[in-house]
Parts: C-alpha cells; structure tokens; sequence
C-alpha cells in the first residue's frame, strides 16, 4: 500500500524535495524523529516508479543526491545513498541510476572531510556501512574487501587512516 501524501508529491513534480525532506516535505523518522524518513520515502519511490515513471524516479533520485550534496554535505547525500542500498538489498529491485556519476560527486567529498571522519566514528560507521552496499565507493575509497561485511573499523585502524587521507587512497 503506498502513502497517498508522498506519491501526490511525486505526482506534482515535487520528488526531490521529498527524498531530501526539505520544508513541507521533511517527514520525521519512527526511530530518530530529527532525521527524515528517507527509507519511507525510497519506497514511494519504487511505487511511483512501478507506476510509469521509472526514468523519472532514477532523475530524482540523482537530483536529490547532487542537492544533498550542493546545500548540505556529504552527511545528508549519504544516508539517502544508503537507504536506496538497504531498499535495493531487500527488494532485489533497482532504478536506472548512474552510479559512477553519483560517485564521481560524491567520493571527493568523503575525501575531503577525512580530518572529520578521524573525529566522528559517527560519520566513519556511516561511510563504512554505505560502502558496504556499494563496492565501487568502497573500492574509491581504498577500503577493500576487508571491510565489505560492514564491519566498522576501530580508530587508528587502516581502514581509519585511508579515511583520512585527502588525495588518493592508494
């Protein structure tokens, strides 16, 4: 059953600002009401997408993601890539998205926060754990395979330390 409030904003060109929670839009998480129910959201989604917009739901959902990232930080961009990791995991199901182009916004912005990373285990779990649904981020990132079973690494770990590096992660 889909949420009538979420596909009428899909419906009225309003996608974006839904997967990003922004105004009107922001829904409360169940769990953690100061975040937006961002996984609620990819859902209504798929249900719109299933409804003749499938193009149109990958474009939002690329949007959304550069948006995040433009007016909020890598943070935000990544718990929306990660709530479309966990729902592709559990469905089996997939968008037309451009991976590499998200990416190649994306991965320089993780980068560049590594003195950030090194602070906040935080924002590391949050790295490691969307890196464990996406392989070419964590391949980008230099983690490997050693940390493909979202296992979170402690500070000073190698994993930590190619966190924090700036330039490449070689």
């Amino acid at each position: 059953m889909s949420n009538p409030q979420i596909q009428q904003w899909f419906r009225d060109g309003k996608a974006v600002e839904a997967l990003c929670g922004r105004g009107e839009y922001f829904l409360s998480d169940v769990t953690y009401r100061e975040y937006h129910s961002q996984g609620l959201v990819i859902g209504e989604l798929f249900i719109w997408a299933d409804s003749g917009n499938f193009e149109a739901a990958a474009a939002a959902f690329e949007d959304a993601i550069t948006s995040l990232l433009a007016d909020e930080g890598f943070a935000p961009a990544l718990m929306l890539l990660l709530s479309y990791g966990v729902h592709k995991r559990e469905t089996g199901r997939e968008l037309p998205i451009d991976e590499s182009r998200i990416l190649e916004r994306l991965v320089p912005r993780v980068r560049e926060a590594g003195p950030q990373l090194a602070r906040d285990e935080t924002m590391r779990n949050l790295v490691l754990h969307t890196s464990g649904y996406f392989p070419e981020l964590r391949n980008q990132l230099g983690l490997g395979q050693r940390y493909s079973n979202l296992r979170y690494p402690k500070a000073g770990s190698p994993a930590d330390r190619v966190l924090v590096k700036t330039g490449s992660t070689t």
